[in-house]
């Protein structure tokens, strides 16, 4: 009886220990998740150039949009740059598949989809805009694409990625902005 007793103690123990360690886990998760509400940062949108606009100079923004499944946490930013000689945007970003055609360069594409688009988790949005002389830094490091030292490399995590691009373009074009937190991968070196 003594034996059954102290093995079933035991076994409780263990039982007790992995619910301790499952509700420390929870705790963890649901303090990330609250951690991270704000890592959406989205500035007054009124403020910026909107993509129907047709200004008479440069204009670079960078834009974020969540990324699906992950969207609490993970956050896809690239580049719209507004041309004035053929008042179209063109939109740069690193992809997480490789390109094969013309506007390509590994996994740096440009123009793969509109601008303005998210990327499949609601509605994309400007957390910067640059005109003038920063806007022309940020021009020149876009379009010498052949310049990004990671176009034949991706990973989710923790980098090469889109926000590693981002990270890589505003440090070359001496540009200072804060990323959001769900830029994963911006600090990638």
């Amino acid at each position: 009886m003594k034996v059954y007793l102290a093995t079933m103690g035991c076994q409780m123990n263990r039982l007790d220990s992995r619910l301790v360690m499952a509700s420390l886990c929870s705790i963890g998760v649901l303090a990330l998740l609250i951690a991270v509400q704000g890592c959406h940062r989205m500035p007054d949108q009124s403020t910026f150039l909107s993509m129907g606009a047709a200004p008479d100079e440069a204009v670079v923004q960078l834009r974020c949009a969540k990324i699906p499944h992950i969207e609490h946490i993970a956050a896809h930013c690239w580049f719209a740059e507004y041309d004035p000689n053929g008042r179209t945007w063109h939109r740069w970003e690193v992809w997480q598949k490789r390109g094969s055609g013309r506007g390509d360069w590994g996994y740096l594409r440009k123009n793969l989809m509109s601008a303005s688009s998210g990327v499949g988790a609601g509605p994309a949005w400007v957390l910067a805009e640059w005109r003038g002389s920063e806007s022309a830094r940020v021009s020149t490091v876009l379009n010498d694409p052949e310049n990004y030292p990671y176009t034949d490399t991706y990973r989710y995590w923790p980098g090469p990625n889109s926000n590693t691009y981002v990270g890589w373009v505003l440090r070359k074009a001496d540009v200072k902005t804060e990323l959001p937190s769900a830029a994963i991968g911006a600090s990638y070196r």
